[in-house]
């Protein structure tokens, strides 16, 4: 495969985002990057007017394909538009994940691209950034950035620091990813980079390329207000069970990825699920135990959600 014949695939999974919608298509489409790429949207059964504004901006830009489809919820569009681009043709090689309300940098997908390009195509290999915090009018929103710790599968396991949005993978890493069972998978974006984690290549770029809108719409958005505020979104996603489907999605990466997995690893994510059965059990594993997170508040936090049974799916 030569390099001219390559492209990029950018997989939107669109559902009543006719607010900011337009903004980051253009985005897309502004796109300074060495190869060509398409645009595919799913629209997720939408009810406002987000499908009406594609048909408006793909009528004047070719790049464009509309796929409009029953509501599945969002995990599963995405898998919906993996399974797609699974069937493009070869010179298909990267494929980038998108939000329908962000707004990328031009050169972000030139970034990530040429990152790529340097590595072994047969490796399934994934691109991730750190991402900008603004708030719905695109003004930055202040935050610390942070010295990022190793991200080893001690780390990625339970927490995910590259968000989809800045995820562009190669068609090795899509091979692995696009078949998988959306209901067992709570984001899916950790679902892929776990899987590139344990069987390829992360590539991690400190970055920023893109402007990452947060408002109210927002299923899952970064901490900002404070400790107090994160720790009560953490209590109201225990109370959703969210805890309880992560544990799902990584008994889920295990069976599918299991065999991949160093001894060490096997033993603590063994560990990791056995020992959820009874209190002392988790107790003695949260004074052991090799996962962490990125903050040391935050592996705290994810020990007192194990230990009290946040993580537990029976």
């Amino acid at each position: 495969m030569t390099a001219e014949r390559k492209k990029i695939a950018v997989l939107l999974a669109s559902y009543n985002g006719e607010k900011y919608i337009a903004q980051q298509i253009e985005s897309i489409l502004n796109q300074d990057v060495s190869v060509p790429l398409h645009l595919f949207i799913r629209d997720d059964g939408s009810t406002d007017n987000t499908v009406s504004i594609i048909k408006v901006i793909a009528t004047h830009d070719d790049r464009i394909t509309l796929i409009q489809s029953e509501n599945i919820g969002g995990v599963a569009s995405f898998f919906s538009l993996l399974k797609m681009a699974h069937e493009l043709p070869e010179e298909y090689e990267y494929f980038s994940l998108s939000d329908q309300d962000d707004v990328w940098d031009l050169d972000k997908l030139k970034i990530a691209v040429d990152m790529l390009e340097a590595n072994d195509p047969q490796i399934p290999t994934l691109y991730g950034s750190s991402t900008r915090p603004v708030d719905q009018d695109l003004k930055p929103i202040e935050y610390k950035k942070k010295k990022f710790k190793p991200f080893d599968f001690y780390n990625t396991i339970i927490q995910i620091k590259m968000p989809g949005h800045t995820h562009v993978m190669n068609r090795a890493l899509l091979d692995l990813v696009y078949d998988a069972d959306p209901s067992m998978i709570y984001g899916h974006d950790a679902f892929i980079v776990n899987a590139a984690k344990i069987c390829g290549c992360l590539i991690f770029d400190d970055q920023a390329h893109a402007s990452y809108r947060q408002h109210e719409g927002n299923q899952l958005g970064t901490s900002k207000g404070g400790k107090v505020k994160w720790i009560r979104a953490r209590l109201d996603r225990i109370k959703k069970g969210g805890g309880k489907l992560y544990a799902q999605q990584i008994e889920y990466i295990v069976e599918r990825f299991g065999e991949r997995l160093t001894s060490e690893q096997q033993k603590e994510i063994d560990q990791f699920l056995r020992s959820r059965k009874s209190w002392w059990k988790r107790l003695h594993y949260i004074l052991y135990t090799k996962l962490y997170r990125q903050d040391s508040f935050d592996t705290f936090a994810f020990k007192m959600m194990y230990l009290f049974g946040g993580y537990n799916t029976k």
